[in-house]
């Protein structure tokens, strides 16, 4: 079976407190008090550092949550194997994400994966 993105759920809600993998994990490492829409849980401001370049980003519209080890590489390296579920929880661990600048990370994804991999 070919690698599919979409086979690893990500950005869930798990505890269903309204905010995904992605907007908690803004709200921990964001140095001051993020800013949240109330009405649709997203961040919209914040203060990040951003994980390989030396920059801070302020929007959360800026911001990529980036894997550490890609899912893609996770699937070649055994991932194809793991239940729907292994593969949830791989794609939404904190300990593998990681804050970087959207257009950075968009510009380097394109470079090496192509456009099946998005």
């Amino acid at each position: 079976m070919k690698y599919r993105r979409a086979d690893w759920k990500h950005w869930i809600d798990e505890d269903g407190d309204c905010k995904d993998t992605r907007a908690a994990i803004l709200i921990e490492r964001s140095l001051t008090a993020a800013k949240l829409d109330k009405k649709t849980c997203k961040v919209i401001s914040g203060k990040w550092d951003d994980y390989y370049y030396s920059e801070i980003l302020y929007q959360a519209s800026d911001v990529d949550i980036d894997q550490l080890v890609s899912l893609k590489h996770a699937y070649d390296h055994g991932g194809s194997l793991w239940s729907f579920e292994e593969k949830r929880k791989f794609a939404n661990d904190p300990k593998n994400l990681i804050i970087t600048n959207r257009k950075y990370n968009r510009q380097r994804f394109k470079r090496y994966y192509p456009v099946d991999a998005y």
